[in-house]
C-alpha cells in the first residue's frame, strides 16, 4: 500500500503542475475576454472542469499521505449540488433524483474533497 501511495502521490503532483497551467490560463482568458464575451460561457467550464480536477488531485494526494486534510468553513449545500452534478453525469437519465434540502445550513467545518468521498 506504501508503494501504492508513493506512486499515486508522484502521479498527482506531476498532475497537478498541468492543472496550475490550465486553471491559469483559462483564468487570463477570462480576463481578457470579458463579462460579455460569447466566449465566457466556454471558459467558466474549463475553469469549473479545473477546480474538479485540482479537488480530485487533493484527495489523491491525501490517500497518499502527501497532503493534509484542508478543514474551512463551507455551504455543505453547495457540496451536494456539485456532487450531484458528477453523479447525474454518470448514472442513466431514467433515474430521477428527488432532493429535499433545508433553507438555511449553517457553515460547516470540513475539507470538501473529504465530504464527496463515499
Amino acid at each position: 500500500m506504501e508503494a501504492i501511495g508513493t506512486l499515486a502521490g508522484g502521479i498527482a503532483h506531476d498532475f497537478n503542475n498541468i492543472l496550475a497551467a490550465i486553471n491559469g490560463y483559462s483564468e487570463l482568458c477570462k480576463m481578457k475576454a470579458g463579462e460579455n464575451s460569447p466566449l465566457r460561457d466556454y471558459l467558466e467550464a474549463i475553469s469549473t472542469a479545473g477546480a474538479r480536477a485540482t479537488g480530485l488531485v487533493r484527495q489523491i494526494l491525501t490517500f497518499s499521505r502527501q497532503q493534509e486534510q484542508q478543514r474551512r468553513p463551507l455551504q455543505i449545500c453547495e457540496v451536494v449540488d456539485e456532487s450531484l452534478k458528477l453523479l447525474r453525469a454518470t448514472i442513466p437519465t431514467t433515474i430521477e433524483f428527488e432532493i429535499t434540502k433545508a433553507s438555511e445550513v449553517p457553515l460547516v467545518l470540513a475539507d470538501p474533497t473529504q465530504v464527496t468521498k463515499s
